[in-house]
C-alpha cells in the first residue's frame, strides 16, 4: 500500500494558493505544519493507512512517527486520530471532487478516497471495541459504554459537535447497547442532545462503565487522575485512548484492565 508523501502534496499545490489560503498552524504535540486547506483531508489519510499497517504487529504508531520526525522539522508526519470530522473537512473534499469530475477526471478522486479512509475509522474503532468486549466474556448488549470528547476537536478547544467522529462512533456503538452515554467539557447539553447523544457528567458516566473512549484531546481529559478513573469503572474495563493522551502503564497498573490506542492493545487482565 503506497502512502502519500505529505511533503510533495504541499509543494505541488502551494503555487496555486496565496498565503491567505493557507491554514492556521495546527498543534499535534509540538508537530507543526501548514498546508493548503484543500489538501488537509488527503494529508491525514496517509497516517491512518500507516497506522493500519503498523497495527498488524501491535507496534506503537505514535512512537514510530515521533522517531521518523526526529531531526526533520519540515513537513513532519502528523499523528493519527479517530477520524477527521467537523463541518468543513467532512464536506469540502466532496465539493472539490465534484468540481474535478466535471472538468477533468472520472472515477474516484483522491478527495473521495481521503474521505473514505477517514470515515472508515469510525467502524474500525467500533469493531475493535466490540471484539475486545467479547474476548473478555462480556455481553455488549449489557455493557455500559461511555464516550468522551464529543466535539470534533479538542485543541483548539471547541464545543462544536457537528459531523464529529465521536458522535458517529457513539451511534455505531448504540446499535449494540442502549446503555451508552456521552460527555464533553465544552459542548452544552442542548447541543449534545441535538445530535442524539445522552449527556451525563463525567463522574456519572465513568462509574461502573465497561468501556470508556476518549475521542478528542481536550485538556480536561489530559488532567484526569487515570488511576482514580480506572478504579471507578467496572470489572476488567476497556480504556480507549484515541489521541494517546495517557500513559498506558499508569492505566494498566491501576487494576486489571485493557488499554487500547489506535495501533496497540495492552492488557493487565489475567
Amino acid at each position: 500500500m503506497d502512502l502519500l508523501n505529505t511533503k510533495n502534496i504541499q509543494e505541488e499545490n502551494s503555487s496555486d494558493y496565496s498565503d491567505d489560503d493557507l491554514s492556521n498552524e495546527i498543534d499535534y504535540d509540538s508537530i507543526h505544519f501548514e498546508t493548503p486547506v484543500k489538501d488537509k483531508d488527503k494529508l491525514y489519510i496517509a497516517h491512518l493507512e500507516e497506522k493500519i499497517i503498523i497495527e498488524l504487529d501491535n507496534l506503537d504508531v505514535f512512537e514510530i512517527i515521533k522517531a521518523a520526525n526526529n531531526g526533520y522539522p519540515r513537513n513532519p508526519v502528523p499523528y493519527p486520530s479517530p477520524g477527521v470530522g467537523g463541518p468543513c473537512l467532512t464536506k469540502d473534499p466532496y465539493i472539490f471532487s465534484t468540481v474535478l469530475k466535471e472538468k477533468i477526471e472520472d472515477g474516484m478522486t483522491l478527495f473521495e478516497h481521503g474521505r473514505m479512509i477517514n470515515e472508515s475509522m469510525h467502524k474500525y474503532i467500533v469493531d475493535k471495541v466490540v471484539s475486545e468486549i467479547s474476548k473478555l466474556g462480556k455481553d455488549i448488549s449489557k455493557s455500559k459504554i461511555f464516550v468522551c470528547g464529543l466535539a470534533f476537536k479538542g485543541r483548539p478547544e471547541t464545543g462544536d459537535v457537528r459531523n464529529s467522529s465521536a458522535v458517529e462512533i457513539y451511534h455505531l456503538l448504540k446499535e449494540s447497547t442502549k446503555n451508552i452515554m456521552g460527555h464533553d467539557p465544552v459542548a452544552s447539553i442542548e447541543e449534545i442532545k441535538d445530535v442524539g447523544v445522552t449527556s451525563v457528567e463525567f463522574q456519572e458516566g465513568i462509574k461502573n462503565s465497561d468501556v470508556v473512549l476518549f475521542l478528542n484531546n481536550n485538556e480536561y481529559y489530559e488532567k484526569l487522575d487515570m488511576y482514580d478513573v480506572v478504579r471507578k469503572m467496572g470489572k476488567n474495563p476497556i480504556i480507549v485512548d484515541g489521541w494517546k493522551i495517557f500513559r498506558a502503564e499508569d492505566i494498566l497498573n491501576a487494576r486489571p484492565c485493557l488499554y487500547m490506542d489506535l495501533s496497540q492493545i495492552k492488557k493487565s487482565v489475567i
